[in-house]
């Protein structure tokens, strides 16, 4: 399984080969949201994929423009509004409005809660961490991704980091488009929600991911 895909087939071929991934191995590729910098690696899982379908699980209004052009690639695209269950554990976050529109992964593991992975959260990643925990009716675990706060005032980042922290979240990864400031922030709070780097394998290494309920109604 894949959570987005790089903004370049290279960028997505160089960081599978360094971290020993086989990505010719996937069946499903969730995407977040539109812009380039999250879809055109697709490419290269094009040109390794042979003529095994794919699905590709997009929001449902991501433009028809680019998901034509991720159909023309070979991929079997699936429209998402609402939360859905597409493997046991695993679910994709209805999409919420930004602009644009967004989607996000959650995975469930066992004794721990929900691992929920993000895009670039333009309709706040606070917004998308209380509708995963809604729908879903698990503890949030950990949330990744890109936060959206790169250049966002100090009352903002607070608000958010705040808002985090109050949904109990175990562990926060701000990535790609989150900023250094909502990084300074988390440094400041209790030591076991205090997490700025990138790595992951602390939590997806030797433990099994529960099936979520409460799903098959809402899908």
């Amino acid at each position: 399984m894949l959570f987005d895909a790089d903004p370049d087939p290279t960028v997505l071929k160089e960081n599978a080969e360094k971290l020993g991934l086989d990505l010719s191995k996937i069946d499903l590729i969730v995407i977040s949201h539109e812009p380039g910098d999250h879809i055109r690696g697709l490419k290269y899982i094009a040109e390794i994929m042979g003529d095994k379908p794919i699905k590709v699980y997009v929001p449902k209004h991501m433009t028809s423009s680019a998901k034509k052009w991720i159909r023309e690639l070979g991929f079997n695209v699936i429209e998402i509004e609402r939360i859905i269950v597409i493997a046991k554990g695993v679910a994709v976050i209805g999409e919420l409005y930004g602009p644009p529109y967004e989607q996000a992964l959650a995975v469930n593991v066992k004794g721990r809660g929900l691992v929920i992975f993000v895009g670039c959260s333009h309709p706040g990643v606070d917004n998308i961490v209380k509708k995963a925990v809604s729908d879903l009716n698990e503890k949030p675990y950990i949330v990744i991704g890109g936060f959206h706060l790169v250049g966002a005032s100090e009352d903002r980042i607070a608000s958010v980091a705040n808002s985090l922290i109050k949904l109990g979240l175990k562990k926060i990864y701000p990535m790609h488009c989150s900023g250094d400031s909502i990084r300074g922030y988390i440094r400041k709070v209790p030591r076991d929600i205090r997490r700025w780097r990138s790595r992951t394998k602390d939590y997806n290494k030797g433990e099994r991911m529960n099936s979520i309920s409460n799903c098959e109604a809402l899908t």
